[in-house]
């Protein structure tokens, strides 16, 4: 198979792990997308021969048409897996603000705009798959814990899940499927930013939010990147529009029942 994944660039995330599992299962290529070209280069390098670098950034949406034509041509032509990862995660921990207008605008683009366009500029390609194409946006559980700190992302994420069930619709019978992971607190290193910007030692805000889940602990990137593979394989073939939960168990539970999490928000 032939497959493009967006925000692989990074060895610590899901996306890199996605790309990395696609090329285990025998991809024939995987081009790798990240905003740094110096990331890029390295994860090509760490990925093999089968791996091809492009550079393209999910804040701007206009370009995704372009970048898709891009990466096509440099597979001669072919594509059958689409995987759309990365975007901004802990809004208030990277730079987004629950307060301003522009980081609503930001997420929208990250999370729903740009996969949009992706999706779009995609599917005559991905409609002629042999074994039918396959989409698979890594979403978050996000939407079902109302954080208001991070009320940019979290609304974003929302839009993004309804915009995946709303694609798998228009082309379920054309020979595409369209599904997402919905994971929740993952060890990426996303997490360790967090940690640092509250100054609590890393283990201890792992721990923290591991507890949250009913499995008492955080998921790997690793663990997101096997559902994404089952998503994007032909061995999930009768599934489209499923929002898979990749959670610890978490949806079992309320959220806010957990007293150690929530004594995090402070409110304004």
């Amino acid at each position: 198979s032939h497959c493009l994944v967006l925000g692989s660039s990074d060895p610590g995330c899901v996306g890199y792990h996605s790309a990395k599992a696609l090329l285990d299962a025998g991809a024939a290529q995987v081009i790798v997308v990240g905003r740094d070209a110096e990331k890029v280069d390295k994860a090509v390098t760490s990925l093999g021969s089968k791996a091809i670098g492009m550079t393209g950034n999910l804040r701007e949406p206009e370009t995704m048409t372009s970048l898709v034509t891009e990466a096509v041509e440099k597979m001669g032509g072919k594509l059958d897996i689409l995987v759309i990862s990365g975007g901004n995660g802990g809004s208030e921990y990277l730079g987004l603000s629950s307060d301003e207008l522009e980081s609503y605008r930001i997420m929208q683009d990250v999370a729903v705009h740009s996969p949009m366009m992706l999706t779009k500029a995609a599917f005559p390609y991905l409609s002629k798959a042999d074994h039918g194409g396959s989409v698979v946006m890594v979403s978050s559980m996000a939407p079902l814990v109302p954080w208001p700190d991070t009320a940019p992302y979290n609304i974003a994420r929302a839009a993004q899940n309804t915009l995946v069930e709303t694609l798998a619709f228009q082309y379920r019978t054309s020979n595409v499927r369209v599904n997402a992971v919905l994971p929740s607190c993952i060890h990426t290193n996303f997490l360790d930013i967090m940690a640092e910007k509250k100054n609590i030692p890393v283990t201890d805000y792992a721990k923290l939010r591991g507890d949250a889940h009913p499995m008492k602990r955080n998921g790997t990137p690793q663990e997101v990147a096997n559902a994404v593979l089952w998503l994007a394989s032909p061995a999930s073939s009768f599934t489209t529009g499923e929002l898979l939960k990749i959670d610890g168990g978490l949806h079992l539970s309320n959220w806010f029942n957990v007293p150690k999490i929530l004594s995090e928000y402070k409110g304004k």
